[in-house]
């Protein structure tokens, strides 16, 4: 994965649950110039966060054995755009787990206010290293939990 949505993973409960964040920053490349009236994160890339933040639950609770591949998802709500300057807490949650795939619900909240909705995300596993070398998966993984501060102090 290069283009990362997820900013820090909060909390992981592995085969269960992910609580993660991303702040939406204006000098991101999809974002309009700052002379657009509303620079915003449209809600299909708001999907595709919660999206990433769902597989790295799925990585992270396969011991970064498996790739999770999104075949389908339903019951999708998408709400308002995120305006530059916004925090956005990404929750994903496994509802079902098997050696094949697995089954997420997944939402992105601003506040109290939910902007998207993903309620049945149907993921299919392949081997992980067919599409990454799990060691820096796994780098990439620990660098996201870490806190800021802390990461700002190991370089």
């Amino acid at each position: 994965m290069r283009f990362l949505l997820v900013d820090r993973i909060d909390a992981l409960e592995p085969g269960r649950r992910i609580d993660a964040h991303k702040v939406v920053s204006f000098e991101e490349a999809w974002m309009p110039r700052p002379t657009a009236p509303c620079p915003a994160l449209p809600p299909a890339l708001l999907l595709e966060a919660v999206l990433q933040a769902g597989m790295w639950l799925l990585r992270a609770s396969s011991d970064f054995a498996r790739q999770p591949l999104v075949i389908s998802a339903e019951g999708v709500r998408l709400g308002r755009p995120v305006r530059a300057g916004e925090r956005v807490s990404l929750v994903a949650e496994i509802r079902q787990l098997g050696e094949d795939g697995a089954v997420l619900w997944g939402e992105a909240r601003v506040g109290d206010e939910q902007v998207v909705l993903g309620e049945r995300i149907v993921c299919a596993f392949q081997p992980l290293e067919q599409f990454d070398d799990p060691a820096e998966v796994r780098a990439m993984f620990e660098e996201m939990r870490r806190p800021k501060h802390e990461r700002v102090l190991q370089r």
